[in-house]
């Protein structure tokens, strides 16, 4: 679920495969459910579940993680008779992204900005990574290659989760005959420059918000000093907070309703965002 509990993600099962289904909470404070579809022209309430040829036709297998804000979804593929054909990247205004195109990858989680997510392929074995700039790339070519890491006789099997600012992956692997937990730091051998744009790929949450807005960042050091700044639609500065940790909660309880703009200043390096407070 999102960190504020506001959208769910799962499946729904009628007649055999699970579905990608997402629950979110309306002001009432109940839940509407929402099947995910791969046509914008098949509404809701057009949909039959029990009809197979629609489901084949019009329908993600299960979703297996959501971005901490609700934004993005991430979900498996199923088989032939699901129409997104491997693991996938959702969100309303982009609708579905095929990033692993193999029926059985899984995503297993996603960053805030849908550019970045992790998951595997089969039953527990083929750990991947893939990156918008850079693609797919499996695992253990990552973790040796660019971060460095002699891994010997360790072998990835799976990864599970993601840090929410995008730093940090867990998972198990296998050496010799037994399995064995593993954490990475994705950043191990980041420079200056390539720390600077992941800082201020920003993990903000939840949003729109009505009592405080947390922002996760991947660094904390010195190299990279990051002021965050939010402003309303005047110009006018109402919080500023130098970021002195990778975890940071701005109080905006006496702020009026209204979109606001925040500012997130990495070493001079700009990035905003738009911040809804209710």
């Amino acid at each position: 679920m999102s960190y504020d509990g506001s959208v769910v993600v799962g499946w729904q099962d009628a007649w055999g495969p699970w579905f990608a289904s997402v629950w979110r909470k309306g002001a009432d404070g109940n839940y509407t459910q929402e099947i995910l579809v791969n046509d914008p022209e098949m509404t809701q309430d057009k949909l039959d579940l029990l009809d197979k040829d629609q489901c084949r036709k019009y329908l993600a297998a299960s979703c297996q993680t959501v971005s901490a804000d609700g934004k993005w979804i991430g979900g498996r593929g199923g088989h032939p008779e699901t129409a997104v054909p491997g693991a996938w990247l959702y969100s309303e205004e982009t609708g579905f992204k095929v990033i692993y195109p193999e029926m059985d990858a899984t995503v297993s989680d996603i960053n805030s900005d849908g550019t970045m997510a992790i998951g595997w392929c089969g039953p527990g074995s083929g750990a991947w990574i893939w990156t918008e700039e850079g693609g797919l790339e499996y695992l253990q070519n990552h973790v040796e290659k660019k971060l460095g890491h002699e891994l010997e006789d360790f072998g990835i099997v799976s990864v599970y989760d993601m840090s929410p600012n995008g730093r940090y992956i867990c998972g198990y692997g296998m050496k010799g005959g037994d399995p064995v937990a593993y954490v990475f730091d994705l950043h191990t051998n980041s420079g200056v420059e390539e720390m600077e744009c992941s800082q201020m790929k920003a993990n903000i949450y939840p949003n729109p918000a009505s009592d405080e807005i947390h922002v996760d960042l991947p660094f904390d050091g010195p190299e990279v000093k990051t002021t965050l700044t939010l402003v309303d639609m005047r110009g006018q500065t109402m919080r500023r907070l130098d970021a002195t940790s990778t975890s940071n909660v701005i109080d905006i309880r006496d702020l009026a309703r209204g979109i606001y703009v925040l500012d997130v200043n990495a070493n001079g390096k700009h990035k905003t965002f738009k911040v809804i407070v209710k």
